[in-house]
């Protein structure tokens, strides 16, 4: 954007994805899709079903959507993007999750959901204006807060570069405020801290294959985009669910992961794949094997411990020795989950000698 100050007008330069890309106002983007056969009883409670989520017809996709969103596909997207994310925090640790939801009640859902697998996503709601704005501010600005589960207030001043994932799953299909939500995830972070300087910085987008969707992401990746800096911190006018009129007498029964295809925003936008991958892993690996993740988080975490041990005056071998305590077993010995929690224990402590 540019005001001219002999005329008083304000002129908008546009340039392409590719030019965005090169200059760094926004990152490339993958997005993850699941697909597969979803049922649910209509407004008679007779049974419906669609093969696949994404052939629903016009009808019959925004019930296709909710009934997917409440049974298995929502949650596949969910550990989808959780593990996906959990392995990229091996790349980079200062990277955030943000999860979009529909209604408070899923927000909350979800929220008991994740505590159960060891993972605190605080909700922010409208419903609780104070309360969701301070942890939206301790999402912003603690490296310890790296979940946060919101039902769309967190995009007006959410600018948080670190955000690196989102879980798309809410019901709304509005190509303007997708691209809202999409650019939560899309701005470069100068703070980033990657472990392996080979690896790019990348938006990873996760969301059920339904065909508003697919739309929706073959409209924004052949588009011209503004730059990152231009684009408005709150959600435009018009931006709106899929129509609840449609789905709010159904039942939704249930609905099997099937295929889980991945597609790329670079420079040159690839085409948006049909359904290739017949499998139900929920895993999209990302460019680096599991060793090298491990590797690089053990490399972070034994850096912040000498950082703590030595801010705290503790001898190192002794800190060390109490964390091999706590946690059960020695760095050597542990899964990427299990660094990854010794990963973010050192965050809150870090956190905690700043105050």
């Amino acid at each position: 954007m540019h005001f001219d100050t002999l005329s008083n007008d304000i002129k908008f330069i546009n340039y392409s994805r590719k030019e965005a890309l090169i200059e760094k106002a926004i990152i490339p983007t993958t997005f993850y899709s699941i697909d597969g056969p979803v049922s649910w009883l209509d407004e008679e409670e007779r049974l419906t079903k669609v093969e696949l989520l994404s052939e629903a017809s016009r009808d019959d996709m925004r019930k296709a959507l909710v009934s997917a969103l409440h049974t298995q596909i929502g949650e596949a997207v969910l550990l989808q993007a959780l593990e996906n994310f959990q392995a990229w925090l091996g790349v980079n640790h200062t990277s955030k999750m943000l999860i979009v939801v529909s209604s408070i009640e899923q927000a909350h859902y979800w929220n008991n959901y994740l505590l159960d697998k060891g993972v605190n996503a605080p909700v922010a709601t409208s419903d609780e204006a104070t309360l969701a704005e301070e942890r939206i501010a301790q999402f912003k600005s603690h490296p310890q807060y790296k979940f946060l589960i919101t039902v769309g207030m967190a995009y007006e001043g959410l600018d948080v570069p670190e955000i690196s994932h989102i879980a798309v799953m809410n019901k709304i299909r509005s190509k303007p405020w997708l691209e809202q939500c999409f650019a939560r995830a899309t701005r470069y972070d100068y703070k980033s801290s990657f472990v392996d300087s080979s690896v790019e910085q990348r938006a990873h987008i996760f969301f059920p294959k339904d065909p508003l969707m697919i739309e929706v992401a073959k409209s924004i990746g052949k588009e011209q985009l503004s730059a990152a800096s231009d684009i408005s911190d709150s959600i435009p006018a018009g931006g709106k669910s899929v129509a609840d009129s449609s789905s709010a007498e159904i039942i939704p029964l249930s609905s099997e992961v099937k295929y889980t295809d991945q597609f790329n925003f670079d420079i040159e936008m690839e085409q948006i794949p049909s359904n290739t991958s017949n499998t139900k892993s929920n895993v999209i690996p990302i460019p680096i094997s599991s060793r090298q993740q491990a590797d690089a988080l053990r490399k972070t975490i034994d850096r912040k411990t000498k950082r703590i041990a030595h801010d705290l005056k503790q001898d190192f071998r002794a800190f060390n020795s109490e964390l091999k305590k706590r946690f059960g077993k020695s760095r050597t010995e542990m899964t990427i989950v299990e660094l990854n929690a010794v990963n973010s224990y050192l965050d809150e402590i870090v956190g905690l000698t700043k105050e």
